[in-house]
């Protein structure tokens, strides 16, 4: 062999060598990608809000900037295919989880920017739920403190990738049990809890026993509780269980009522920010049962022990009230359960809005078979703010609507009503006073269709 061939194969060997190493450094397992010390988590217990814990809970992976993002190679089974949570709009979302049994740090998130016929191309878009896969992207933290770990598959923008390799796919295996967990892993009181709940990040997990505490009737999303009063937030991530623009059509998800009991909730542990906390471990429900979709046969991540009085229809007159009338509140209670009937319904209200003014509570009977009540407010000076709420009883189980801590109210107005009399709440998260009135009120114009290009 001449010298000049010996010194290309060396090359050739050497370069070998080199992509062997580098590859094998691309290749990790998801606990890798995924934990952090248990120092920096229990430092970020305590410091919750605060910017400085911002970088506590970081992939050993990402770098602090999307330039710097690394790419790796991960083998998992996927756990919800895309499709199913239609939260990012126009992205294929894919959750996929290691394949030892028992393992915590084990989930990971892995999407693309879109829904291209790039984003395609490594086929992911075929992806179905029990499949073992090797799947490549970038490494990216989404969030502040109690960020979400994710991996690009494809991306246009930072972190830029763009030719991923085909994804591989190997067996095919029922999808792992959800892991069980209690919801003190995920929260202490009304605190997120880091040190005990990152290791569940992205992980399908099912906690029992809990009550609903409080309903979001616009997006479907609820709160619950435990026995020992730690409370946690389920997140409507899906198509199946949310009540917002990217719910399915044929989806009948209704939020389970507050009192509700709920023998578990099953779903993929997201972090979500939460004002005043570092973000709480959210668990998101996927796939649907009966009660949201006709016809399924899977029992729902949603499991109803016991539903709380449903109340609806809550209705007044006269919309909007003025300062000699006295206001007529009516509502339907219904018990949901099997045979059940309702116990009892309450009607509560006070002047304004403030939390140290007593509620002054009378209870109703049915006036129409047995299942619509009323109640009747007195006359208000102008200018007061009336809130209300109802209370029901059913089988021993209780129910509120709306939440007490966002309670309905309306303002004695005598006329001149303006933009902001219509848009006003005193309640963080609440609705308006007006919501459902028809009303007149006075403003400028601000923008119309004649500006458009200007």
């Amino acid at each position: 062999m001449n010298k000049w061939l010996l010194q290309i194969l060396t090359c050739v060997i050497a370069l070998t060598m080199v992509l062997s190493v580098g590859f094998a450094q691309k290749a990790v397992k998801i606990p890798q990608l995924q934990m952090v010390p248990l120092d920096s988590l229990k430092k970020l217990d305590t410091l919750q809000a605060l910017a400085a814990g911002a970088s506590l809970d970081k992939s050993p992976y990402w770098h602090g900037a999307n330039a710097n993002a690394d790419t790796v190679s991960v083998t998992g089974v996927v756990i919800v295919k895309p499709g199913i949570l239609t939260y990012t709009l126009a992205r294929y979302n894919v959750y996929v989880q290691d394949t030892t049994t028992g393992a915590v740090w084990a989930g990971l998130n892995v999407l693309t920017n879109d829904t291209s016929s790039g984003a395609q191309a490594g086929g992911i878009a075929a992806l179905d739920t029990g499949m073992v896969v090797t799947i490549t992207g970038r490494v990216l933290e989404y969030g502040g403190n109690n960020s979400l770990t994710e991996m690009y598959h494809y991306s246009v923008s930072a972190p830029i990738y763009t030719t991923p390799p085909l994804i591989s796919i190997g067996n095919i295996v029922p999808r792992p049990a959800a892991r069980e967990i209690p919801l003190s892993a995920l929260a202490s009181g009304n605190l997120p809890h880091p040190s005990t709940g990152e290791q569940y990040e992205s992980m399908y997990v099912v906690i029992r026993n809990i009550t609903v505490v409080s309903v979001d009737y616009t997006s479907g999303t609820f709160s619950f509780q435990d026995s020992l009063g730690n409370i946690g937030y389920m997140y409507d991530g899906s198509g199946w269980y949310t009540l917002r623009g990217h719910k399915y059509s044929s989806s009948r998800y209704t939020p389970p009522p507050v009192g509700t009991k709920l023998g578990y909730l099953r779903g993929v542990v997201v972090p979500l920010s939460r004002s005043g906390t570092c973000g709480d471990y959210r668990i998101m429900p996927m796939y649907p049962g009966p009660r949201e979709q006709t016809n399924s046969k899977y029992a729902g991540d949603i499991g109803i022990a016991q539903f709380s009085p449903q109340i609806t229809s809550i209705l007044r007159t006269p919309t909007p009230p003025k300062r000699t009338d006295a206001v007529t509140v009516t509502w339907k209670a219904k018990n949901l359960n099997t045979g059940g009937k309702i116990d009892s319904s309450f009607f509560n209200w006070k002047l304004g809005s403030s939390s140290t003014t007593n509620w002054t509570r009378s209870k109703s009977t049915a006036t129409s078979g047995d299942s619509l009540y009323s109640a009747v407010v007195p006359p208000a000076n102008a200018d007061t703010m009336v809130s209300y709420f109802v209370e029901a009883y059913g089988g021993g189980v209780y129910g509120a609507s709306p939440d007490p801590s966002k309670p309905a109210f309306y303002q004695i107005r005598q006329s001149g009503l303006t933009v902001k009399d219509v848009q006003y709440t005193p309640y963080a998260g609440g609705l308006s006073g007006m919501l459902g009135d028809t009303v007149t009120v006075s403003g400028v114009i601000t923008a119309d269709t004649t500006d458009s290009g200007a």
